[in-house]
């Protein structure tokens, strides 16, 4: 819940700053000056969402591996549940970066969310291939 809030609170951070006055040149600087600096958070988040879901992945892995047959079900069902939370955190960043100017920082998120995402992905199958066996 601490990222889901988070999130949520940075996100209220976004919509304020684009409901900003933009009549005039001062007023669309200082609005799209304060989008740029919400919009950074709001995809950080997901990426630290991204990565905290990975490590659960990759500690359910070790345990489909090693533990007794009552545990790998549990084992699976947390892989599986951090995996979508990987893929919905992936279709907010992939959403966020369209609205940020920062092409160097969007092109590293982006990398290291496909990048995580990508291997996760690998790993469930692995995983699942180990299950069904």
């Amino acid at each position: 819940m601490k990222y889901a809030d988070l999130d949520a609170r940075t996100y209220k951070k976004v919509i304020e700053a684009f409901n900003m006055p933009n009549s005039t040149k001062s007023e669309a600087a200082e609005r799209d000056l304060k989008i740029e600096e919400s919009i950074i958070p709001a995809i950080e988040i997901p990426l630290e969402v991204m990565r905290n879901a990975e490590a659960v992945v990759n500690l359910a892995s070790l345990i489909v591996g090693k533990a007794i047959k009552a545990a790998v079900s549990d084992a699976l069902v947390a892989a599986i549940t951090a995996h979508a939370a990987i893929e919905g955190a992936l279709v907010n960043i992939k959403s966020n970066i369209l609205i940020c100017r920062d092409r160097d920082f969007t092109s590293q998120a982006i990398k290291e969310g496909m990048t995580i995402a990508t291997g996760v992905r690998e790993e469930i199958k692995r995983i699942l291939k180990i299950v069904d066996e």
